[in-house]
């Protein structure tokens, strides 16, 4: 029964030689080179253009003549197009729209998508 149980241990021992004789063999680091190319276009304009004029059509004014702050005011709707005109106060000053006005259309074009414009005030008329 000893000479048995020596035969398992030596039989053990060698298959664990074994084991770590061929893992090591697996273990052996591998390269690899690749080339590649990298490249980038810097573009720094971008271009726009006034496609449409902003027009406010013609309209007919008609003056406060009481001496008062009474205004009138017209406004045009940037994306519809509509219009809204609000008279004076006991309409002492009114607008009247004579031909309809359109909405001015800006191109922007050479610009990265979703780029966020800024739009500000020019100088007073």
């Amino acid at each position: 029964m000893k000479l048995f149980k020596l035969h398992h241990v030596a039989f053990a021992a060698v298959a664990a030689l074994a084991v770590v004789a061929f893992g090591a063999q697996d273990a052996k680091a591998q390269s690899q080179t690749v080339n590649y190319t990298a490249s980038v276009t810097v573009q720094n304009t971008f271009t726009v253009a006034n496609t449409t004029p902003l027009t406010f059509g013609s309209v007919a004014a008609v003056a406060d003549t009481t001496l008062g702050t009474s205004q009138a005011q017209i406004v045009l709707q940037a994306n519809s197009g509509t219009t809204a005109v609000t008279q004076g106060v006991g309409n002492t000053a009114r607008l009247l729209s004579i031909v309809a006005p359109t909405p001015g259309v800006i191109n922007i074009t050479g610009a990265p998508p979703s780029t966020a414009m800024t739009i500000t005030n020019g100088a007073q008329i």
